[in-house]
């Protein structure tokens, strides 16, 4: 058993490694990327950490044991920064987010750098560290975790919120990475959670369960690397969130902006292309990405997502009342309106109607 647990932890030692190189390796190093290579690194010592504890490599363990012991809260942390750089970055946000590292960073001055000095030193310079009760200290570090993966969710849903004024169809694979990588990692803490609250409540202790955490680890790894380690992008301008909308549109701009795109999407019907964009649409009407976010959002309160989904829905109600399409099938119908799948053609056009698309056309039979 000692031996395929060794090998294990060999292979997810093997494979950290290649996703922080592959992460260095890429051309683009924004934020986000950056956050995950500290990240993928700190999980790199942890595996280390628990090779060097199997093996008993003395000088590894002690080496390591700085990193794993604040991996705890700094990796949800770490998560939360990363879900957030993705739609917040900017020059200055380490500035106005460092605030989130207070308690990891108090944590790592009064408890983890004494620890670790007592394993160098004899007799122990910082007494006080052996009176703390580490399962206490475990309990506190998983909930400090858990409540920080909470907001990285909480952060998603906004994301995937702000999506719908870019995008005329937002399909799962957009996300499904992120989705993918919060709910594995916040698997593994819950796991590592209830093995520290079962020490704690029926006094046991769980030999393994350090070597289980980082068997799911790897696990996790394998998983995110076999889908995709370049997740799709999801960075979104500056200028969609609310403090950033500035900009007046003076009234002569307003009314001939609100005349080119009623004339554009009467004619030329761009909304019938499955894949438009906020930017598409913006550079047919001839304005900025910026101008027209800010049109809709402020003077047709709408978003780009409801608008196109409007006019497409208009467009299938035209299809389904003329019968002119009667060899088509429903999905069929709803491709030639611009909707990506036949799922997001009957949730739109029941919210839009009420209705099923198969409802409505019965009416007209």
């Amino acid at each position: 058993m000692e031996h395929l647990v060794s090998f294990i932890l060999v292979f997810g030692v093997v494979l950290c490694g290649f996703i922080i190189f592959s992460l260095i390796r890429t051309k683009s190093k924004e934020l986000p990327q950056r956050i995950l290579i500290v990240f993928w690194v700190f999980i790199l010592a942890t595996l280390l950490h628990f090779y060097g504890q199997l093996s008993d490599l003395q000088l590894l363990t002690p080496v390591t044991y700085p990193l794993i012991n604040i991996s705890q809260m700094f990796l949800p942390v770490l998560i939360f920064l990363y879900v957030k750089s993705i739609i917040f970055e900017g020059t200055f946000f380490f500035k106005k987010n460092s605030w989130h590292l207070l308690p990891t960073t108090t944590y790592f001055l009064f408890y983890t750098f004494p620890y670790a000095i007592n394993l160098f030193t004899h007799p122990d310079p910082f007494e006080y560290v052996k009176h703390i009760d580490f399962t206490i200290i475990t309990l506190l570090k998983d909930a400090y975790g858990i409540l920080y993966f909470i907001l990285s969710l909480a952060v998603l849903c906004n994301i995937q919120h702000q999506l719908k004024q870019l995008y005329s169809h937002i399909k799962r694979a957009h996300l499904l990475w992120l989705n993918t990588f919060l709910h594995l990692f916040f698997g593994v803490i819950i796991i590592d959670f209830i093995f520290t609250i079962s020490e704690f409540l029926f006094s046991y202790q769980v030999e393994w369960d350090g070597y289980i955490t980082a068997i799911l680890l790897i696990i996790s790894m394998f998983y995110l690397a076999y889908y995709g380690i370049k997740q799709i992008s999801v960075s979104i301008p500056e200028f969609l969130m609310p403090n950033n909308q500035k900009n007046a549109i003076t009234s002569e701009h307003l009314k001939g902006l609100e005349q080119k795109l009623k004339l554009l999407l009467d004619t030329e019907k761009p909304y019938l292309l499955p894949n438009l964009t906020l930017g598409e649409l913006a550079q047919k009407v001839g304005t900025s990405e910026k101008t027209l976010s800010h049109f809709l959002n402020h003077f047709l309160h709408t978003s780009f997502y409801d608008l196109i989904n409007g006019y497409r829905v208009e467009e299938a109600k035209s299809k389904l009342k003329s019968g002119v399409l009667e060899q088509y099938s429903m999905e069929g119908i709803g491709s030639l309106c611009g909707f990506s799948s036949k799922s997001s053609f009957y949730r739109v056009f029941k919210k839009e109607t009420g209705l099923t698309p198969l409802n409505y056309k019965k009416q007209f039979d």
